[in-house]
């Protein structure tokens, strides 16, 4: 975040602002908070003006210098007051005054500055036409050329540049034109410095607003690519895993099982005279009937791990990790009995409605052995469920076997 501590300029800072349309409110507000802040200088600077009055009093008992001192209060009073409301005003809306207005703010502050330093000016001027004593004017343009080499402000100068043509020393004259240059010099600078400020803001809310559409972009890119590997490996038809899905799951259990020597089980599923159904019923109704099938045996894998897939046509698989070959086959037979009780209507066959075969296999991997040996002893015994009469499963439930790659 730009800090504003080289804005020591009130008008120069305030004369940002109406040009400042780049920047965003809570900026401009940023900028006002950089003429408030160092409030106590405010302060400082009219004591001192006050003690200078005071002392010139006190060697010229001119009671003009009084005056200049209680005007200096005076206006002091209300730059306090306004001081004290902004910053609570501050206090009570963190979030950025949006009733209120910078501009209004940057004004109240400029009219203080302004009628401060012009006191200064008035003073300056009265001191340069009237005094004839050459330690008060000494002194009070030292004074005076030190406020302005420190603040930059011009308005206590315009005073001070004719009074010091009516004075009696030339060389007064030669210290005014040094007073102005002074200011001159300053002002330039802290046009400069405010003008990159300006720059650094704005920059600084560009990229904020392009951090901000980068981090859009990148979201709705990482949504898509989500959406693009959910697509790439969902099956269109049935909406559960497809083969490329199934493939790499198999691959990672396999290591994870080979890691922990663990047991690993995969279920093969077929529909039961799938073709005679598509011929009978049309294939929109076959389409329907897979989707009913992968859903309910998606549904019955209870387990996180478990992952079923359409394996290709009318053949499904499931892979169960951590689970014994009994385990698998009571799973096995348990979807079989969820399909069957689909009831739907299969006119081709001597049930009368669609069921499925299984076909089940554990093993633990061993070195030498791959996924492929778990698939191929899967697809061995779903063709002897299917050899052994359909609708079945095989190992069936309660017999129980490894199978070994």
């Amino acid at each position: 975040m730009v800090q504003f501590t080289f804005l020591n300029f009130p008008h120069d800072a305030l004369r940002v602002l109406p040009r400042a349309q780049e920047l965003t409110k809570d900026q401009l507000w940023q900028l006002v908070d950089s003429l408030y802040a160092p409030w106590r200088s405010m302060v400082d600077g009219s004591a001192a003006l006050m003690m200078v009055a005071l002392c010139c009093y006190w060697r010229s008992h001119a009671l003009w210098f009084v005056l200049w001192a209680a005007m200096t209060f005076l206006i002091l009073l209300p730059r306090l007051w306004g001081t004290r409301i902004y910053l609570a005003r501050r206090q009570r809306h963190t979030l950025g005054m949006h009733h209120d207005s910078p501009h209004v703010w940057a004004g109240m502050f400029m009219f203080g500055a302004g009628a401060t330093s012009t006191c200064w000016g008035v003073g300056a001027a009265l001191v340069l036409a009237t005094s004839h004593d050459p330690a008060i004017v000494t002194f009070v343009l030292m004074v005076v050329a030190g406020w302005v080499a420190g603040a930059g402000v011009r308005n206590n100068a315009s005073p001070m540049v004719p009074a010091s043509f009516l004075a009696d020393d030339h060389s007064y004259r030669v210290i005014s034109v040094f007073v102005v240059l002074q200011i001159t010099a300053n002002l330039n600078i802290s046009q400069y410095l405010t003008g990159q400020t300006v720059s650094l803001l704005a920059t600084e809310r560009r990229m904020s607003e392009l951090n901000a559409r980068l981090t859009d972009a990148n979201g709705e890119l990482e949504l898509a690519n989500l959406r693009l590997h959910s697509l790439s490996a969902t099956d269109p038809l049935t909406g559960i895993a497809n083969r490329r899905a199934f493939d790499e799951a198999l691959h990672r259990e396999w290591g994870r099982a080979a890691r922990n020597g663990a047991a690993l089980a995969l279920l093969v599923f077929d529909v039961d005279n799938f073709k005679a159904f598509n011929d009978f019923y049309g294939h929109p109704a076959g389409d329907a009937c897979l989707c009913r099938i992968a859903d309910t045996i998606e549904a019955g894998l209870r387990r996180p791990p478990d992952l079923a897939a359409r394996f290709g046509g009318e053949e499904f698989v499931a892979i169960l990790p951590g689970t014994s070959e009994a385990g698998a086959c009571d799973v096995a037979e348990r979807l079989r009995g969820d399909v069957e009780a689909l009831a739907i209507a299969h006119l081709g066959t001597a049930r009368g409605i669609v069921t499925i075969s299984v076909g089940a296999a554990c093993i633990y991997p061993r070195p030498g052995e791959n996924e492929i040996d778990l698939v191929e002893a899967a697809d061995q015994a779903l063709y002897r469920a299917k050899q052994s009469g359909r609708n079945r499963v095989f190992p069936p439930p309660g017999c129980v076997r490894e199978v070994v790659g």
